[in-house]
């Protein structure tokens, strides 16, 4: 089964090939895709969440040389990027026992999107990889904080998320991997 990608591609999920990755695609479908099922206060898309989360494990990232520092910033970017051919499924729901396959899916289609953009060893490396978790979990707490009300347990001086539209939101997007070597 395919589907039509934004950019006019087809694509089938049961043999996707590297070549079929492609970056507008991505930043495209996380544009458009809004942060906790559309549950929110206004609206904030994956791929501006992406670009928040791969600037945080830049900064977070100081203390590595260059290229690790900016490999892990770029798996942060993509750290969501399966969303774009799968769609954003919430957390809770991501986790349950009968979402395995799903889980099993999103891995392998992620593995192929580190390896299509130069990263498959990066994605292994366990620094780089904690970085984007902790960086990912921390942005989650300030998006649930300034786009749900959920109040913080510790204080975060994270500014508070700003809404862009999604033409935008894929411009920064696309912006940034630029900015990171991506293409």
């Amino acid at each position: 089964m395919t589907f039509r990608t934004a950019s006019g591609r087809e694509l089938d999920l049961e043999a996707v090939d590297t070549t079929d990755i492609v970056l507008a695609d991505i930043a495209a479908a996380l544009s458009r895709i809004c942060r906790f099922g559309g549950h929110v206060a206004m609206y904030h898309s994956v791929a501006a969440h992406s670009v928040q989360v791969s600037e945080l494990v830049e900064a977070s990232l100081d203390h590595l040389d260059n290229g690790r520092r900016r490999q892990g910033a770029a798996l942060a970017l993509l750290h969501d990027a399966s969303e774009a051919y799968l769609g954003d499924i919430t957390r809770p729901l991501k986790r349950l026992p009968i979402m395995a396959g799903y889980r099993d899916l999103e891995a392998a289609l992620t593995m192929q999107i580190w390896t299509r953009f130069g990263l498959a060893e990066a994605g292994q490396d366990s620094v780089l990889r904690m970085a984007v978790t902790v960086a990912d979990d921390r942005l989650c707490r300030v998006e649930q904080r300034d786009l749900q009300g959920v109040p913080l347990a510790h204080p975060d001086p994270y500014p508070p998320v700003r809404a862009l539209n999604p033409l935008r939101a894929e411009a920064l997007f696309l912006e940034r991997a630029s900015a990171l070597g991506l293409e």
